[in-house]
């Protein structure tokens, strides 16, 4: 039996929340074949995630703390990039590599500056900077040849200096969390999985969908929230009488590339709305992690049928991918709440 080639839903709208729409993360020659090798994937796109989707309510509360006026912060500018954008302690976040790194993203245009964008990319470039901080405590050096052979591992195809700086933070997260937790699964924790009937284990089955994005992050504003469902629900009731692409430029919604949704928990509005699609069939607008989003129904896809050895390395991955990206979360918060964070532009 042929495997079933696939990124998991939730994944790509994550990826994309942050990326602009653009393959920045790991841009593959060809997906991985089969279920462990699924499974490893979407491992490592949880782990990019948790890092650089990062918690921006506490980050406002920071700020709000520290200059309750925002009186000491000014626009960022991206047209004449010049001085900080934030300070680590004694290490500062130059404007221009915040903007450069937008740029690269779609951040940036002649209308101005994305702060949503911009945002997000200074709270994943504040959090690499507390991970380097600590290396260098630890005397932990993440070298050329270590970026260039995960690159090689993962079948990265031409890397730009973006994806090179964001594999580099990924490997220095990494070290961290190998200093700093213990992401030990046990045979225990496998066989509780395995009795709850492992929910959280794709076995590949599911509902093909498309989808229309309006990208809004977690802990924007409730104004930004309510603009985004109201573009969604605009763009849904728009689909059933004239083309997709036309609704969407009038919504403002991004097209994303088809995926398969399972039902393994992971993004349950999403998932409560994907699996009943008829093929054609469209959805209302749904709530995700990565915003609103409308999903018009393509194909039901067979699950693989599963070994007891594949399943259980299943399980295995999926619980080393959630306690990772539960560690991450913990110890970036640590980080923050010791550190010493100034922002000094408005976003």
């Amino acid at each position: 039996m042929s495997k079933t080639k696939r990124m998991p839903g939730p994944v790509i709208l994550a990826a994309v929340l942050v990326s602009g729409g653009v393959g920045v993360f790991l841009m593959r020659k060809s997906a991985p074949d089969g279920p462990k090798a699924a499974a490893a994937s979407a491992d490592e796109a949880t782990a990019d995630n948790a890092v650089t989707d990062t918690q921006v309510p506490e980050r406002e509360a920071e700020l709000a703390q520290a200059d309750p006026a925002g009186t000491a912060r000014r626009d960022l500018d991206c047209q004449k990039p010049a001085g900080d954008a934030a300070r680590v302690g004694r290490q500062a976040i130059a404007v221009e590599r915040l903007c450069t790194e937008l740029a690269q993203i779609g951040g940036v245009s002649a209308k101005g500056v994305d702060l949503l964008q911009a945002r997000l990319v200074l709270d994943r470039l504040i959090d690499s900077a507390l991970v380097e901080q600590v290396l260098a405590q630890e005397q932990v050096q993440i070298t050329d040849a270590d970026v260039n052979a995960a690159l090689a591992q993962r079948n990265v195809v031409e890397p730009g200096d973006l994806v090179r700086s964001q594999m580099r933070q990924r490997l220095a997260m990494d070290k961290v969390l190998f200093l700093r937790s213990d992401l030990t699964v046990s045979e225990r924790d496998v066989d509780e999985a395995l009795a709850q009937g492992a929910p959280s284990v794709d076995r590949g089955g599911g509902n093909k969908v498309e989808a229309w994005l309006v990208r809004v992050a977690p802990g924007a504003p409730q104004e930004q929230q309510t603009r985004a469902k109201t573009a969604a629900e605009g763009f849904a009731q728009a689909v059933l009488q004239q083309p997709p692409d036309e609704a969407a430029r009038t919504h403002k919604l991004q097209p994303l590339p088809a995926f398969v949704v399972q039902a393994n928990g992971t993004e349950p509005a999403l998932e409560a709305a994907a699996l009943g699609l008829a093929p054609g069939q469209w959805s209302q607008a749904v709530p995700s992690r990565a915003g609103w989003v409308v999903l018009r129904g393509v194909q039901a896809v067979a699950g693989e049928p599963l070994t007891d050895a594949e399943l259980r390395e299943m399980v295995r991955i999926a619980l080393m991918s959630r306690k990772k990206t539960a560690e991450q979360q913990r110890v970036l918060a640590a980080l923050r709440a010791g550190g010493q964070v100034e922002v000094l532009v408005k976003l």
